[in-house]
């Protein structure tokens, strides 16, 4: 029986809210998989391989689309609403954090995939005795949406060809229009942009700096200076990860930089491939300098300090160098120190931390900054949330890690502290062939630091238990429960025998 004229606009009406979702939430996947597609530098290969390492996480936060096709099928209109409701919960867990930065190739990626979006709600609203259909198409493209990208990577192509040329000229033109404009890269095996923040941070306090961050490439790199590059900048800061063989001498052939600083965060890292990449970008990132330039090392660390050759290569470190960080003292404010006999103070804490400073104290000094000059720009230095974070709570000192990338950093920041040392964490969030492995590594490493632990979360706290017991600490002494609130609960109820207490969170995963 056909229906009435009243329910079939009420059958478009929620057809065109599910179509309304599908977009909305196609185009904030979209911006997800872009940034994504940018920092794997714009190679198909690159992304592919990402994205295949990444499918645990990407079907966690899109995986409920599949669930809006049985919907549709069963309960007509209103599943088109209930699948309309799926679309609206995928795009407020997809919604990307502020702060986000998007260069223009990324927004000309967006727009392309964004007709492509439209197209196909568009072939769904015209094809009125298909809607079935097209929905199952809807889901087909939202769950697509990491190789939809690269389809509108392809159509761009030509287009990109021709911008990429006029933007080096455009590059060209306007380093050539700044002959006193200072330009200093940055190689590090760590977070880059935490590097080139904190030089953005100290040198900027003195000089009009422009820091670029979340560049992965050449291309990326000549758009931002053709984009951003400006008369009133005195020195040019960027950093890129270790990519292929080639970029960092392409790089150096066109800003010509006047320093380079080379940073590795995890001298004792295990990971031969790892270190194998960095010597060779390092090499390459040396041998590409101008014979004038400047290169700052990590002296402390293997490999940098034996490749060291002769000519302006300046230390930096803890232990060794030309720029040291010296008479180190921990407190519940953070770190005191002194360098070039001026005492510096800091709320960071950590190796990692120390080293970046005093790189960046190294650039500065050589900039005919004062050392004197230097304290006030360090003390205003802030923690990053979640990272090595010092806070108080009542007489409780915390350490907030949530968002630490590797453990190791904040066990061997915690060693400085002097207390009751509790460990409250869920264990490390990586991918499951990796997740087992590193969990046990941790527990062994915490045995050795900690007076008590309290386990919280899913089951890969059992590898860090079993990690812990096998190194040799107390099972009377590790606590397990369900959350995160009822572990710090438990921390606090714990008798410290009138010592400090000192919480260590430790958590790659969400609350």
């Amino acid at each position: 029986m056909e229906k009435a004229g009243g329910e079939r606009h009420i059958d478009d009406l929620f057809f065109y809210c599910l179509t309304a979702s599908f977009l909305a939430a196609g185009f904030v996947l979209s911006l997800g998989f872009v940034g994504a597609f940018s920092r794997n530098r714009y190679k198909p290969a690159a992304h592919k391989a990402w994205v295949r390492d990444s499918i645990p996480e990407i079907v966690l936060r899109t995986g409920w689309i599949f669930g809006t096709v049985p919907l549709i099928l069963k309960f007509g209109r209103w599943g088109f609403g209930a699948a309309a409701a799926i679309y609206i919960a995928v795009m407020i867990i997809n919604l990307p954090k502020a702060g986000a930065v998007f260069l223009a190739r990324d927004k000309r990626l967006l727009g392309m995939q964004t007709v492509l979006l439209l197209t196909v709600a568009v072939l769904g609203i015209l094809m009125k005795n298909s809607r079935n259909f097209y929905s199952m198409v809807y889901a087909i493209v939202s769950l697509s949406t990491p190789y939809i990208v690269m389809l509108a990577n392809t159509i761009n192509r030509p287009y990109e060809n021709a911008v990429r040329k006029k933007e080096q000229t455009a590059a060209k033109r306007v380093l050539d229009s700044l002959p006193d404009l200072k330009v200093a890269v940055i190689l590090c095996d760590c977070d880059t942009g935490y590097v080139t923040g904190i030089l953005e941070s100290l040198i900027g306090a003195f000089y009009r700096v422009l820091a670029l961050t979340g560049c992965s490439s050449t291309d990326s790199i000549t758009a931002a200076i053709s984009e951003r590059l400006s008369p009133d900048h005195q020195i040019l800061l960027f950093g890129m990860p270790m990519r292929e063989t080639g970029e960092w001498k392409k790089v150096c052939h066109m800003v010509r930089p006047d320093y380079s600083v080379i940073f590795l965060s995890d001298a004792e890292t295990s990971d031969a491939k790892t270190r194998e990449e960095f010597e060779t970008a390092m090499r390459e990132l040396a041998d590409a300098m101008p014979p004038e330039g400047i290169i700052f090392y990590q002296a402390d660390a293997e490999p940098t300090k034996s490749l060291r050759k002769t000519g302006d290569w300046i230390g930096f470190g803890m232990k060794n160098g030309d720029y040291i960080t010296g008479e180190i003292s921990v407190l519940g404010s953070g770190t005191k120190f002194t360098l070039r006999g001026t005492e510096f103070h800091t709320e960071l804490i950590g190796k990692r931390c120390l080293t970046g400073i005093a790189a960046a104290l190294a650039v500065a000094l050589t900039l005919n900054i004062l050392p004197q000059e230097m304290v006030e720009p360090v003390r205003r230095l802030k923690s990053k949330p979640g990272r090595l974070q010092l806070r108080k709570s009542g007489d409780n000192l915390i350490i907030d890690d949530r968002c630490g990338a590797k453990p190791e950093e904040a066990l061997e920041a915690l060693a400085e502290f002097h207390g009751f040392r509790l460990l409250v964490t869920p264990g490390i969030a990586l991918t499951e062939t990796k997740r087992d492995r590193e969990n046990f590594r941790f527990g062994m490493q915490a045995a050795g630091i900690f007076d008590h632990v309290i386990l919280y979360g899913g089951a890969q706290t059992l590898f860090v238990y079993n990690g812990l017991i096998a190194a040799g600490f107390s099972g009377e002494k590790i606590v397990t429960v369900k959350t995160r609130n009822e572990a710090l609960i438990r921390a606090e109820g714990i008798d410290t025998h009138g010592k400090m207490r000192i919480i260590l969170e430790e958590n790659g995963l969400p609350d």
